[in-house]
């Protein structure tokens, strides 16, 4: 006779405190840009709030709901998604998988590849994305000094054919989106960066990206990293332009993450002399009143 095994996917909701990835609570406000041709830079709000825990087939996960549209994520737009956190490890729920899939590691070394299981709706089955720890750093948010990871995101495991960087910090995730590898996020809109952030053991930071955390009017005066910070040429030879909108102070970091030179820069165009570094890739970390970003460059 043959046995049948069905796999039940049970969700219960219970009251619990999680120590999970981020506290009970935790919220994050994302700028969406629209990638129509036909809308331009049209400008957009989502934000995701960690509302209770749950059990997903035995398995204690934390809920996050968002609010400004459903998320697409691979196979259907859903307005939730379940996360756990396990030895230095983030796992998220992929629904039409039955399963976890890792999404943020923090275990892994430089240099390293961890790879993120999700489901394709247009090719029906299983697709991979590719995740290479670049580099690790520290930021300092509200005087907590937390490891920062600068990744690279790829559909080949070799990355021949990288699609982007992003930073992503512990207790937040990625600073450009929490599931950073869906272009797509709602409808016609991508998120291009986290606005704010606040739970409540670190507390409200605000990334400086727009006017105000929760600023729906939304216009030219509301920037991305590009636009408040723009560096060039890249790659160099020899001269680095920064061109900013506040005075700041900025260290040049080397891939391994030595700080090997650092100084300040004042409002407007500054040249940054990189002539005597060798050959290879640096970051460029601008802090301006605690904040800090990061900027990766080529010197020839």
């Amino acid at each position: 006779m043959k046995k049948i095994v069905l796999l039940v996917f049970v969700i219960l909701s219970f009251d619990s405190f999680s120590q999970g990835f981020f506290e009970k609570g935790a919220e994050w406000h994302y700028t969406l840009k629209s990638f129509h041709w036909l809308a331009g830079n049209q400008l957009s709000t989502l934000s995701a709030r960690y509302t209770k825990d749950s059990i997903i087939n035995s398995v204690s996960c934390q809920e996050i709901v968002f609010n400004g549209g459903q998320v697409y994520m691979g196979a259907y737009y859903q307005n939730r998604v379940y996360l756990y956190e396990k030895d230095s490890g983030v796992y998220f729920c992929v629904d039409s998988l039955k399963r976890f899939s890792i999404l943020y590691n923090f275990r892994i070394k430089k240099d390293s590849v961890w790879k993120i299981d999700y489901y394709e709706d247009h090719l029906k089955s299983e697709s991979h994305i590719f995740v290479r720890e670049d580099s690790i750093g520290t930021r300092t948010i509200l005087g907590q000094t937390l490891s920062s990871r600068f990744v690279t995101y790829s559909r080949d495991s070799t990355f021949r054919f990288p699609m982007y960087q992003s930073e992503i910090v512990e207790k937040i995730g990625d600073l450009t989106w929490m599931f950073n590898w869906w272009i797509q996020v709602t409808d016609g809109y991508g998120a291009v960066g986290l606005r704010c952030y606040e739970d409540s053991i670190l507390g409200f930071h605000d990334f400086g990206i727009a006017p105000s955390c929760t600023y729906t009017n939304v216009s030219v005066e509301e920037l991305d990293n590009s636009e408040r910070v723009k560096i060039y040429p890249n790659p160099t030879s020899s001269i680095l332009i920064v061109e900013i909108i506040h005075n700041s102070n900025y260290q040049i970091i080397e891939i391994g993450g030595r700080v090997i030179q650092e100084n300040t820069l004042e409002k407007g165009e500054n040249s940054i002399d990189v002539q005597d570094l060798k050959a290879g890739i640096y970051f460029l970390q601008v802090e301006y009143k605690g904040e800090t970003n990061s900027f990766k460059f080529l010197k020839e």
